[in-house]
């Protein structure tokens, strides 16, 4: 069973920082912080925060920026890590039947979601082109 804190809706990730190579510490890594995101459960059938790929991009400021493209309850999050703020959601589990998203990879011009309904392809960029590869291409920008 889930642990009794983890709320049905809630979707929760666990930031590590590497620590200095001087450190006395066993390990190179560092708990730094939790980031929470609670919505409805009513909102969308379920799903976890699972699969997470870091993305590090710069944006239209030309500032670099590092988000992690995650599963999470409802489907896929885009969590900004300077912030600590689900900054976007894609929706996949909204009706009975719904896409529950596993694994995320990320490529050179496309994130890869692996599901309960097979594999969909993001493009990074709204080039708006669409993979015949899969039955379901999904388009958004970050």
């Amino acid at each position: 069973s889930h642990l009794d804190n983890c709320k049905s809706g809630t979707s929760r990730w666990r930031i590590f920082e590497q620590q200095d190579q001087e450190s006395t510490s066993s390990s190179s890594w560092a708990h730094s912080k939790i980031l929470e995101n609670t919505i409805s459960a009513d909102a969308a059938e379920g799903g976890c925060a699972d699969g997470f790929a870091l993305y590090e991009y710069v944006n239209r400021e030309e500032r670099r920026k590092h988000v992690l493209i995650s599963s999470c309850f409802g489907g896929m999050c885009i969590v900004d890590l300077a912030s600590g703020e689900v900054v976007s959601r894609m929706w996949t589990t909204r009706e009975q039947g719904g896409c529950k998203i596993s694994n995320v990879a990320v490529g050179k011009e496309y994130a890869f979601l692996t599901g309960s309904c097979g594999i969909l392809t993001l493009p990074l960029t709204g080039s708006g082109r669409q993979s015949e590869d899969t039955e379901a291409s999904l388009h958004t920008e970050l």
